[in-house]
Parts: structure tokens; sequence; C-alpha cells
């Protein structure tokens, strides 16, 4: 199967409100990191260790299904977690028209949409939290807010563009992706990469490219990677490519 993938900004409009770059594959499914949540998983001090008390709130909830790798199925709508992330408004933003012929070019001033978005799943990678814990692993940084924001940084959003109610299907996701990797190469030290962000995301969407190379690789099959590329000031994120993606 033939995946599309580009680049968009995913915004939760609700307050603060908040924007980060995200990839769209098949003008169907979006992809994104956690940390767009921040503003509104946010556990009450002091962090509660046991999940079996009555009294636990909705976000920490969530972090401890996160940090315990649990899949949060939004669509299931019964559980606590579900209805708090459900209750967030998001919206995508992205260019999806077809590429029209030079001459018509100056007809089609307005290239972007906006449509809205629904959540499906939020997970967690452990490999990847390992790696960012190490990052974020200093004297400076609280160390129950540091594990908080570690856990969303490690974790991906899964949302689908049809908000009709229609369930999407987990399994049917996951071989799209598998299918899809089958055919990349690894990532090694001083590959070529192209970052495409957008500065200025709190308030705009211009796109910048930025061209930089891997600095660093890390964890099992290269599941995280340091970037040389230096972004622009106020980027909300970024969808990398390079001629192996």
């Amino acid at each position: 199967m033939l995946l599309k993938i580009r680049h968009a900004l995913l915004e939760i409009s609700n307050h603060p409100v908040t924007k980060q770059s995200a990839i769209i594959i098949n003008n169907e499914i979006i992809i994104t990191s956690g940390c767009i949540l921040q503003p509104y998983v946010r556990p009450v001090a002091p962090f509660q260790t046991q999940t079996d008390k009555e009294d636990i709130c909705p976000n920490t909830k969530i972090i401890h299904k996160l940090q315990q790798c649990k899949l949060i199925n939004v669509q299931e709508g019964g559980s606590d977690e579900a209805k708090h992330l459900s209750a967030l408004n998001y919206q995508v933003t992205f260019d999806r028209r077809k590429l029209p012929m030079p001459n018509a070019r100056r007809k089609q001033p307005h290239i972007l949409t906006r449509y809205c978005a629904k959540l499906l799943y939020l997970f967690n990678s452990a490999e990847i939290s390992r790696h960012v814990l190490r990052f974020l692993n200093n004297d400076r940084t609280d160390r129950a807010s540091e594990t908080h924001n570690a856990v969303l940084l490690s974790s991906f959003l899964v949302l689908s563009m049809r908000c009709d109610g229609a369930k999407e299907n987990f399994e049917r996701f996951l071989r799209h992706i598998a299918h899809y990797l089958r055919y990349l190469q690894p990532i090694h030290t001083l590959d070529d990469v192209l970052v495409m962000c957008t500065p200025f995301g709190l308030e705009n969407f211009y796109k910048t490219i930025s061209i930089g190379k891997v600095s660093n690789v890390m964890g099992r099959d290269g599941c995280l990677f340091v970037l040389s590329n230096a972004l622009a000031l106020g980027c909300e994120g970024a969808a990398v490519f390079n001629n192996k993606l």
C-alpha cells in the first residue's frame, strides 16, 4: 500500500491554545507527539502512586497508563481518561489541494484548509521514554514534573479526520504502518535530513524547511535519533523527512 505523508499543523483550541507540527497519512490518519498535551494533562500534586483509589484525577490515570505502556483507547469513551481526552477540541490545518496547472495557480490563492479531528489513541514507548529521561535528567528540574513531561514527550497521539462517530481499528492502523516500515532503511549518523516546521505556530502556518544531519542514533532499532538542524525561532515541533523516509 502506498502511503502519502504530508506535513500538517495540529491545534487544540481549548484554553490555553496549543499548536504543534504533525504528519498526516493518506489524508486520513494524523500522528504527533504527546507533548502537545502538556497543558491539559497535569497530575494534581502530590502525585498519587496508587491507582486503585476512587478520587484519582483523570490526569493522574493517564500518566499511570502511559508509564505502564498501556494503550489508551479514547474511542471507547467509558473511562475517565477517554472522557478527559475526548473533551478537548482537535483541529488540523494542511494543504489538501491537488497540484494545479501552472496557468491556474493564480486562481487558487487559498490553499490551506482547517478540519476537525478526532483523537483515537494515546500510547507510550518505553524504549524512547528511557532515553528522553536521560536528556531531562538534571538537578535543576523537579523530579515529578520531569517524569510526567518525559512520559508525554515519548508518547504519541493518533487522530482521525473522520469525525462521524465511526470507530477506527487500531490493528488496521498498525498493519498499514508495519507494511510501510518494511521498506525503510535504518537511520545512521550523518544521514541527511529535512525538517519541515511551522515557526510562529501560535499565530500562523508558514512552513520553514531546514536541512541538517543526524548527529546521534540511540535505542533499539534506532528508535530515537538526534538532529543537528537549527529550527526557526518559535516553531511548534517539526516533521522529519529524508530519502529513507
